[in-house]
Order: C-alpha cells, then structure tokens, then sequence
C-alpha cells in the first residue's frame, strides 16, 4: 500500500507513460491526480521533491505539474509523488510532428501552431519569473492542450538554487557548452532553457525540423555533433521564405534576428523568453 505523508491511500491506475527516472499513472482513487514512481532511489531525492513541494505552495505558475505530495511505501521511504494530471494533453512532438499532427490535433493549422510557441514562451517566462529553472525542457516534457495551451511536466528535476544542478538532460535540446559535460556538476542558467525554447519554437514554425538537422552543420552528422562541433548556424533562404509567407515580410526580421542570436556560436544567447513570447505575439 502506498500513502503520502499525510497517511493518504495512494491506489495505482492504469500507466500513461515512462521515461528515464520513473514511470507516471493515474490515480485510481483521484481523478485529477497522476503518480510518479521512480525506477530506483538516488541520494537527495526527497529533499529537493520536498524542498519544491515548499517553494511552489505560493502562487507558482499553474501551468507546472509541480509535486504537490510526496509518496511513501510501507517502509515509509519516499518512492515518487503526485502531481496534476493533464489528461487531455498532448506531448508538442505530437503537435510540430505533420504525421502525428493529423491524429493527435487534426484540425490544428499554422495559427495554432503559432499560439502554442508563443503560449510556450509565455509559461517558460512566468516559470523564470517566479525564481526556477526547467533545466531539461525538450520535446517531451511540454504537453499541449486542444486549445494551444501548454503545461510543463517532470518538474521533479527542476533545478533550484543555489546550486541549480540537473542531473538529466536530452543533447538536443542542450546548448554546446552542455554537451559532454558533467550534469552532476554543471550549474544551469535561464540562457540554458533559452535554448531549448528556441528549438522547440522553430521545430513549431518548421514542422518538426530541428535547427541543426543540415543547416549550419552536417547532413548526417548526430544533432548533438553538429551543436557541439559546428557551432554555427544559419537560416536558409528557403526557411526565410517560409517566415515572409505565413508572417509577411515587415513582420518577419524580428523572428529571424532571434533565431540567429539564439544559435548563433551553439550557445543561445537570447536574453529571455519573454523576447521570443513578445515577437510572436506581435504576427
């Protein structure tokens, strides 16, 4: 039997996904909850879970799934936790992904497309607002609402001060100066969720393409590889005139000086997502 720590039965529902930490389900007997239950114990777990479940009772962004309770076994050590469940969300590789759009959001067009990147600005913004970091923002962890809003999950590995440690991280979505490194040791920053944002906004934009997949960089090389080695990037001629047609051309340099600065030398340099959430909310 498990029990969160106010002696609350926890009864186990039916899976709804699994990822590297943990496995997530619902909550047999609360509906709108969901149960993350990890795969193994690691050191310090129960202190950060406990220490966010304290930071976040005052007003914290409600688009977060944050751990609201810790969850005991009969031993009375903490096995995960529960959070909001998001039950008609869907993961945004479901949404930027054309195959995966026509099931998933099949009425979804490209107005949609632009107010989830611009909604997805606006929460990661609020997040950085209220004094966190997401620390591992990537294809999976941003979850989409029919109506083009967005909800952040695994907020368990959210890193907090004053260290601003995260232990995991999806190379993808990582600048260069992450890639390869320690994440045991490697203090993260708001430019570092910057660049994932960006990425995220621009597979958005550009139907799921990657900013490093061929431009900038090597056709066949892994993305990781060409973050890492390359360093470089550079909108193509064909990708501008994607942005003049759905934006117009007057509109369109704003978005295109972002992209530039955010990959640019790999490394992000956008000062803020509230910058990417006032271009797009500007078309």
């Amino acid at each position: 039997m498990l029990r969160t720590t106010d002696g609350t039965p926890v009864v186990i529902g039916h899976r709804i996904g699994r990822g590297g930490e943990g496995t997530v389900y619902t909550v047999a007997n609360a509906e709108r909850l969901a149960l993350k239950i990890y795969h193994e114990h690691v050191a310090g777990r129960e202190h950060h879970i406990q220490s966010l479940i304290e930071a976040t009772r005052s007003g914290a962004s409600a688009a977060v799934a944050w751990p609201k309770r810790r969850v005991l076994d009969p031993s009375k050590a903490t096995v995960g936790f529960l959070m909001e469940a998001f039950c008609d969300a869907r993961p945004i590789h479901e949404l930027y992904t054309p195959f995966s759009r026509r099931t998933c959001f099949p009425a979804a067009n490209f107005a949609f497309l632009r107010r989830t990147a611009l909604n997805l600005a606006r929460v990661v913004a609020r997040v950085h607002d209220d004094g966190f970091l997401i620390g591992d923002l990537n294809h999976s962890s941003v979850l989409v609402l029919p109506n083009a809003t967005v909800r952040l999950v695994d907020a368990d590995s959210f890193p907090l001060a004053p260290n601003f440690i995260c232990r995991v991280g999806t190379p993808e979505y990582m600048p260069f100066d992450l890639q390869g490194a320690d994440l045991n040791t490697v203090p993260r920053s708001p430019r570092h969720d910057i660049f994932a944002l960006s990425v995220l906004i621009y597979q958005l934009l550009f139907d799921g393409r990657h900013p490093y997949a061929g431009y900038g960089g090597r056709p066949k090389a892994a993305l990781a590889d060409n973050i890492t080695r390359v360093k470089r990037y550079q909108l193509s001629d064909q990708q501008r005139n994607v942005l003049h047609n759905r934006f117009g051309m007057t509109r369109t340099p704003a978005l295109t000086d972002l992209f530039q600065t955010s990959f640019s030398q790999g490394r992000g340099s956008v000062s803020n997502a509230q910058s990417w959430a006032d271009a797009l909310a500007n078309f």
